[in-house]
């Protein structure tokens, strides 16, 4: 595998994107990082709860942890209604 980091970046991000588009904003905005941390690692079916980490299969990384230091609103409309 060529770049397994930026693969992985895209992947994560793209998890992330695709979790919070669903979420309302008042709701992101005050649990933002669990929120985060719940779309990359994901929810366990069974137990409901927030996995531990996230293997990628195809060259057995694993991700254990993120750290969110700052939320940036991309979309200017919405950043300038706030």
């Amino acid at each position: 595998m060529k770049d397994f980091v930026g693969d992985a970046c895209k992947s994560i991000a793209s998890r992330i994107r695709g979790n919070i588009s669903a979420i309302p904003f008042e709701t992101l905005h005050y649990n933002s990082s669990v929120k985060i941390k719940e779309a990359v690692f994901g929810i366990d079916k069974v137990t409901k709860q927030m996995r531990n980490e996230l293997l990628f299969k195809s060259n057995n990384l694993v991700i254990s942890s993120v750290d969110v230091r700052n939320i940036e609103i991309t979309d200017i409309k919405t950043r300038q209604c706030l």
